[in-house]
């Protein structure tokens, strides 16, 4: 039986620039494409980004990101819908390159339409982002059909308290506008 290819980063660069308007990702050197997203998904993420960044402004925190590239390795590269760093991270996560090289504190991803959408967000994207040391993941479903947050460590409806870090962003129920919110187990 022959092997499964695995890519990398440089094998993605090495094609011509596609025109088609897809998000591309490496996961284990597996390559995930998806469309761009609806607008209720663009929406949502939106909501959530302004929320973190007026807390984290607020706060003097960290940077919230909208779909940054993070870079985990040579054949893992992903581009969450949002995430924040602390700003006492920023350093060593931020490269030269203009991407993140390092797991952020939080990672926030609103699901997709599609099995294999919600497969990888809510399985392999959860697998990558423990294994990285990601201290939180929230998963949002734009749709209003409930929402879940995951937390490496410990979790809350409003937050978590990871590794001694005092993690008090803004309510998650305010932010996702749903009253389901629950643990993601691992």
């Amino acid at each position: 039986m022959a092997a499964a290819l695995r890519l990398t980063i440089q094998d993605l660069e090495g094609r011509p620039t596609p025109l088609d308007d897809q998000r591309y990702e490496l996961i284990d050197g597996e390559l995930s494409v998806s469309t761009q997203p609806h607008w209720r998904h663009q929406f949502s993420a939106a909501n959530i980004i302004y929320a973190l960044a007026a807390w984290s402004r607020q706060n003097a925190a960290g940077m919230v990101l909208r779909a940054p590239g993070v870079v985990f390795a040579n054949d893992t590269a992903v581009a969450p819908d949002v995430v924040w760093v602390s700003k006492d991270r920023l350093d060593t996560v931020l490269g030269e390159d203009g991407k993140l090289h390092a797991a952020p504190d939080l990672v926030v991803e609103l699901l997709s339409p599609g099995l294999e959408n919600q497969r990888r967000d809510r399985e392999a994207k959860l697998s990558l982002y423990s294994r990285q040391g990601v201290r939180e993941y929230w998963i949002k479903a734009y749709a209003n059909t409930g929402s879940s947050i995951g937390s490496i460590r410990s979790c809350t409806s409003t937050g978590a308290a990871m590794r001694g870090w005092n993690w008090s962003p803004p309510c998650w129920r305010t932010m996702c506008c749903s009253r389901r919110c629950s643990p993601l187990s691992r």
